[in-house]
C-alpha cells in the first residue's frame, strides 16, 4: 500500500549539525547575537516546512545571564525540546562555550550519562540522548551523542595547561569510544555528530572506524574542509557524522552533504553538516 504524504514524513530522520563560533570568534565584526541568528536561520531554512523536525547539534554557543540566547532556539525551534549537557549549570557558567541538542517534541526522549571524567569542564562537551517514537518502530530507539571534542592547537599557552588540555580531551575519547563499543556490541542504533577537533587521517579518528563506525558523506563531500580560517590560511576537516550497523540496518541515507554557507558569510568558520534519513 502506497504511504501517505504524512507516514512518509514522519518516518524521515533530519540531522543537522553547527558548530556555532561563538567563543573567541575574530572573522566577522558582528556581535555575538547577529551571528547566531544567521546561523539559526540557516539551520531553519535547510529544514522544509512540512519537516522542521529535525535534531539539532549544535556547539560553542555562548547562553549568556538569564540564558540570554536561549530565547532565540525557543522562537526559531518551538517544536524543539532544548537540552544541555549534564554538566551546564547557569548560575556558574553563563557564558561557557557548550554543546546543546534540539530534540523535537514529537520524540520521547532521555538524557543518558557518560563515564566520569577528570572534571566538569568536559561534561560540557557532549550531549548523550535516546530518543524512541516519533515515526520510529515501536521496538526500536536510537542513541544519539553530539560532542564538541578540546581542539589541541595551543602553542601560545602554557605548558601545563596544553597537558591539562591533553588529559581532558584524552578522558572525553575514552568515554565516547566505551559507549560506541557499548552500543555496538548491543545492537543497538547510535549516531556521533558534532565538532571532533580532529582530521580524518588521524589514529583518534581511525579508532571510530575501528570500532564499527560508518562515515555518512559521500567520498566528494569528504574532500571538503568543515573549518576554515583564512586569518591563518589553515582549513580541515573536523566535523563528522559518524552511524554504527545497526543505525544503517534501520535506515537509508537520503542526502548527506557539507553546507558551508556560514563559512561564507562568516558567521562561522564551521560549515554545517547535512544528513536527512529514511526509516525502514
Amino acid at each position: 500500500m502506497k504511504k501517505t504524504e504524512k507516514e512518509t514524513k514522519n518516518r524521515t530522520l533530519k540531522f543537522r549539525s553547527l558548530n556555532l563560533a561563538q567563543w573567541g570568534f575574530k572573522l566577522s565584526t558582528r556581535p555575538h547575537n547577529a551571528r547566531l541568528l544567521a546561523n539559526l536561520r540557516c539551520i531553519s531554512d535547510s529544514l522544509s516546512e512540512e519537516e522542521d523536525a529535525g535534531i539539532i547539534f549544535l556547539q560553542e554557543l555562548t547562553l549568556a545571564k538569564q540564558h540570554k540566547f536561549q530565547k532565540h532556539l525557543e522562537v526559531m525551534f518551538p517544536e524543539h525540546h532544548i537540552i544541555y549537557p549534564v554538566g551546564y549549570r547557569n548560575e556558574r557558567n553563563p557564558k561557557a562555550a557548550i554543546t546543546v541538542t534540539l530534540i523535537p517534541k514529537k520524540f520521547d526522549h532521555k538524557l543518558l550519562e557518560l563515564p566520569v571524567l577528570i572534571d566538569n569542564e568536559p561534561w560540557l562537551r557532549y550531549s548523550y540522548i535516546e530518543i524512541s517514537g516519533g515515526g520510529l518502530a515501536k521496538s526500536k530507539s536510537v542513541r544519539i551523542l553530539n560532542i564538541h571534542l578540546q581542539h589541541l592547537n595551543l602553542q601560545n599557552h602554557a605548558a601545563w595547561y596544553r597537558e591539562a588540555r591533553k588529559k581532558q580531551r584524552e578522558a572525553c575519547l575514552e568515554a565516547i569510544y566505551k559507549v560506541t563499543k557499548e552500543n555496538n556490541d548491543a545492537g543497538i542504533p547510535f549516531i556521533i555528530g558534532g565538532d571532533f577537533n580532529t582530521m580524518d587521517d588521524s589514529d583518534d579518528f581511525s579508532k571510530f572506524i575501528e570500532l564499527g563506525m560508518l562515515d555518512v558523506m559521500p567520498e566528494s563531500e569528504r574532500e571538503k574542509d568543515t573549518w576554515d580560517n583564512p586569518t591563518i590560511g589553515a582549513a580541515n576537516r573536523l566535523d563528522y557524522f559518524l552511524i554504527n550497523d545497526a543505525m544503517k540496518e534501520i535506515t537509508e541515507i537520503k542526502e548527506a552533504k557539507v553546507n558551508d554557507d556560514p563559512i561564507h558569510l562568516t558567521t562561522s568558520d564551521h560549515a554545517m553538516l547535512v544528513l536527512d534519513m529514511l526509516v525502514s
